[in-house]
């Protein structure tokens, strides 16, 4: 190894200066990586805390969907007219636009599985099973419907 008393004045100010440069970019480089890494771990729980409102907000919004189904299916009889049907399923297209749930078509199913009634109308869809070709079962969680091709 070479002795710094071997080396010149010009030799020994070079070297003490390549040595606190090499310090000085070593600290600053860790000061910036726990800053990078600080900022990263803020943001990321920044976009935990929004995912969690929205999925609250969701969760909420389709409960109180389910429950405004629910509520119509109990007040709807498959005998009633079919006047008195429509204004049930109005109500619920009410409530659900303004849960911002937009519904595209509504089928009343019988006990056996058959359409009784369907909005928008479709000819020849009445009497027919509704689920046909799909597997439609009730699940043993929460008595939740599964409807899967």
């Amino acid at each position: 190894m070479i002795s710094l008393t071997n080396l010149t004045l010009g030799k020994k100010i070079t070297l003490l200066t390549i040595l606190g440069l090499l310090v000085g970019v070593g600290v600053f480089s860790t000061i910036g990586m726990r800053a990078v890494n600080q900022a990263t771990e803020t943001m990321l729980q920044d976009r935990l805390t929004t995912a969690r409102l929205v999925a609250d907000y969701i969760n909420e919004s389709l409960t109180r969907a389910l429950n405004e189904v629910e509520k119509t299916a109990a007040m709807i009889n498959i005998d009633s007219p079919e006047e008195a049907i429509n204004r049930q399923i109005d109500a619920l297209e009410e409530n659900s636009s303004r849960l911002s749930i937009h519904t595209r078509s509504i089928y009343l199913i019988d006990p056996a599985g058959r359409v009784r009634w369907s909005r928008p109308e479709v000819p020849g869809l009445s009497g027919q099973a509704a689920f046909s070709g799909l597997d439609f079962r009730r699940e043993m969680n929460g008595g939740a419907v599964r409807i899967s091709s």
